[in-house]
């Protein structure tokens, strides 16, 4: 008799006698019923069945049959079942119950790992998948970790969400890579990138340079705002990186202030001369590379040499001379102090050994 009179109350609830939130569970519930069907008549039989075989199980033979029926046609109708649709196995918004937290920080790695190997091949397309996959499993991520606040869900939601900015971060060097490649100095920067693992980051302010401590090169989206523009810096900082990597960079311990200053002006010099160089290949190509730093310097003197009857080589020789001259003589600054080079590498050999002249 108890075990009917359950059953009764149990049906009386499909009518919302119990609260107007079963009202709203299991209009919800209802939605995945048709979302998902599969997965929902497979929790709709658990729920329903269960209390039949808890009562079975703990010998209240009459009580479960009795209970048979009217749990089971309240399930159909908008009880235990239906509602548990709209509270058990959250469903995202295509209808598939999500994997945990655990699962989809997993999937966003993956995502992020495969984003960063596109980008070592210059390839925007594969990266750009890659990146929308792993924003997707952040999103997911993020959306189990609000509908199941458990530690170990919340802590999958922020490495998920680290990692689909990992894949961004990687979209982007993709695409600036991707136009590198439209030019021969360009296409050894990407090189050299891939051998020595050098890292690019991007910031606003602070001007365009490379860190060889962490052998990163950091990019002022400020000063180039676009990726036609940024890719004849970043060749440019790849020389550093190159000239770091393989022992040719002064060396502010052990040399003279005036050895390490000219060793640096060189090293800037000829930067520069792949910059400006890779910055007309570029617009061989199509794209709208902006005038560069000492451009002007290097064209008179190319120029020149041309019309005197000198070779393409020997003219590009004379292009990178005059850019050395101009670095050595201060008439260029620093994107990130303003100072003129020699200067800027002076007073840093001065900090080094403690000087203050």
């Amino acid at each position: 008799v108890v075990g009917l009179w359950d059953g009764v109350t149990f049906v009386g609830c499909m009518v919302h006698i119990c609260s107007h939130d079963s009202f709203k569970e299991t209009w919800g519930g209802l939605g995945k019923l048709f979302t998902d069907p599969v997965e929902s008549l497979k929790t709709i039989w658990d729920e329903s069945t269960k209390p039949i075989r808890d009562r079975w199980n703990n010998g209240d033979y009459v009580g479960a049959v009795f209970y048979t029926v009217p749990a089971i046609v309240g399930t159909v109708f908008g009880g235990k079942g239906i509602n548990k649709l709209g509270k058990l196995g959250k469903l995202d918004g295509g209808g598939k119950k999500l994997p945990d937290g655990k699962k989809l920080a997993g999937d966003a790695k993956s995502a992020a790992d495969d984003a960063e190997k596109a980008a070592a091949k210059a390839d925007p397309k594969a990266a750009k998948t890659a990146a929308d996959k792993a924003e997707q499993a952040a999103k997911d991520a993020e959306q189990k970790a609000k509908d199941e606040p458990t530690p170990e869900n919340q802590q999958a939601a922020k490495d998920a969400r680290a990692d689909a900015d990992r894949a961004k971060k990687a979209l982007k060097d993709a695409e600036v890579r991707n136009v590198m490649n439209d030019s021969p100095l360009g296409k050894e920067a990407n090189d050299i990138i891939n051998k020595y693992n050098v890292k690019i980051e991007y910031r606003n302010g602070g001007g365009t340079v490379y860190d060889p401590s962490r052998n990163t090169m950091i990019i002022d989206e400020s000063m180039t705002p676009d990726k036609a523009s940024q890719a004849p810096y970043i060749i440019h900082e790849v020389n550093h990186a190159k000239w770091k990597n393989e022992g040719k960079s002064a060396n502010i311990a052990t040399q003279s202030r005036t050895d390490y200053v000219n060793n640096m002006l060189k090293e800037e010099a000829e930067g520069t001369g792949k910059q400006i160089e890779s910055s007309k290949q570029l617009r061989t190509k199509g794209h709208n590379t902006p005038q560069q730093p000492l451009e002007s310097n290097y064209d008179a003197a190319y120029n020149q040499a041309i019309q005197s009857g000198k070779s393409p080589q020997e003219a590009q020789q004379a292009g990178r001379q005059a850019v050395q001259d101009a670095f050595n003589k201060g008439q260029v600054t620093t994107s990130n102090t303003h100072q003129p080079y020699p200067d800027y590498y002076g007073k840093s050999w001065d900090k080094y050994h403690g000087q203050n002249p």
